[in-house]
């Protein structure tokens, strides 16, 4: 989902049968078009493959982490 106000990618989650066909890509882009400024979005650290799936789309750590339900998470923001 995207939440428009602070141009926030929330909760997306590719399924692994579907993941390396473009879909994850397609889906910031269109963020990107909606999106009035830089985009922003948290990743689970843990998750490398999301992390370089969004650090290869010019996602950079923020400077913000915390811990939800136990997972430490990181914002990533985009700003072209």
């Amino acid at each position: 989902s995207f939440f428009r106000p602070s141009n926030f990618v929330h909760s997306l989650y590719i399924d692994e049968s579907a993941q390396d066909f473009g879909i994850g890509t397609a889906l910031v882009e269109a963020a990107t078009k909606f999106a009035d400024g830089p985009l922003a979005l948290k990743v689970d650290e843990p998750n490398t493959r999301a992390r370089e799936f969004y650090e290869k789309r010019g996602f950079v750590d923020a400077g913000e982490a915390g811990i939800d339900s136990g997972i430490r998470w990181i914002r990533m923001k985009r700003t072209v």
